[in-house]
């Protein structure tokens, strides 16, 4: 999913879709009527078949994404329509594609990623790309060496304001306890400080979500699971007791909420910054189907959704507006399935005429 002016793209197993107002079914980005839409055609500029999840972001009146070719990694530009492709920049796909972690933000690409030195020692390092001139060489912002052959960082960085906040997942392997270092930082861009995320011995950050100016962070404890909220500093340390599990939880945030879920539980929680519950969402019928949910994506606008989707396997989703966030009522509505196979409902194209309404753009 990504967040533009009239509404929220989505790449649905390789096209580019358009969800807007009370649309019932996702919208192909394509303006060619005599076109076949079909899923692996060239010729189709909904066609995003090469596409890596992993960096797909509207900026500036065009998409950023990356494509993945063999073993090289394609940094490219397009239109919303999916048109006029361009190829940025081309790298090693261990630093753009698979499980390096990138965010497009404020005109720059910033590539969290693990250089593999040896099965003794690796190295995390975090860049900047400077999307006005992709051709130049990346600014190296930060770097670790970590014991052993490490894992990928999974896509663990955000960014809100002039901070980005990134995670090393790899900490199985520190020997012990007293080895391990702060795993969670965040970076001011405008000063370049590093800030660590500093927990009592033996306890480590399962998850983070950012809201407003809070870090809510899942803690793994010997207890089990806490849920603790920091400054962009990591300081101003607030524990939330009641929210404290001995099974993992997941957590999403955006600007006003934090949403909060177990993989197990029927039930979905909305937080405002403070950790003070804003409403709650029975979402049991993903249990009643034996569906688990792989993930909530919610949109950066004021006034966007929150899109629920299902397993891998499963390419239907559904969605609720913000606006009824405090209401009791949330109305969760769903949207076509978009997968491959019998079961594929096509989308709407997209009418000749359409236009986009720039003044919306925020």
């Amino acid at each position: 999913f990504a967040d533009m002016p009239e509404g929220t793209a989505y790449n649905g197993f390789g096209r580019l879709y358009l969800l807007s107002g009370d649309t019932a079914m996702p919208q192909l980005c394509c303006f060619r009527p005599e076109c076949r839409h079909a899923s692996y055609a060239d010729d189709c500029p909904a066609s995003l078949f090469s596409l890596n999840d992993n960096g797909f972001q509207y900026m500036n009146g065009k998409f950023y994404y990356i494509a993945h070719t063999a073993n090289k990694a394609q940094l490219c530009r397009m239109d919303v329509t999916g048109e006029n492709h361009e190829i940025l920049r081309e790298e090693p796909g261990a630093l753009l594609e698979g499980g390096s972690g990138l965010v497009f933000h404020r005109g720059f690409l910033y590539i969290y990623c693990v250089e593999e030195l040896s099965e003794q020692s690796s190295a995390l390092k975090l860049y900047q790309l400077d999307l006005e001139n992709p051709a130049s060489e990346m600014k190296l912002l930060w770097s670790e060496n970590i014991p052993g052959l490490a894992g990928a960082p999974s896509g663990n960085i955000t960014a809100r304001g002039h901070y980005l906040f990134f995670q090393n997942k790899n900490n199985p392997l520190y020997a012990d306890a007293a080895t391990t270092p702060a795993l969670l930082h965040s970076l001011d861009l405008q000063t370049g400080n590093v800030y660590d995320c500093v927990l009592p011995q033996g306890e480590v950050p399962d998850e983070f979500a950012v809201v407003d100016d809070r870090v809510f962070v899942s803690v793994l404890t010997e207890a089990g699971y806490r849920l603790t909220s920091f400054s962009y500093t990591f300081e101003e340390r607030v524990d939330f007791s009641e929210r404290a599990q001995k099974e993992s939880f997941r957590l999403c945030g955006d600007p006003q909420y934090l949403y909060l879920w177990w993989m197990e539980a029927p039930l979905l929680y909305l937080l405002d910054k403070n950790g003070q519950p804003m409403d709650t969402l029975d979402i049991s019928f993903f249990s009643e189907t034996d569906i688990p949910i792989a993930g909530i994506r919610a949109s950066m606008l004021e006034d966007g959704r929150v899109f629920i989707t299902a397993s891998e396997r499963n390419w239907g989703f559904h969605y609720f507006e913000k606006s009824e966030i405090g209401s009791g009522q949330i109305q969760l509505k769903g949207l076509a399935m978009v997968c491959l196979g019998n079961q594929y409902t096509e989308p709407v194209p997209m009418p000749e005429d359409f236009t986009w309404d720039w003044d919306r753009y925020y």
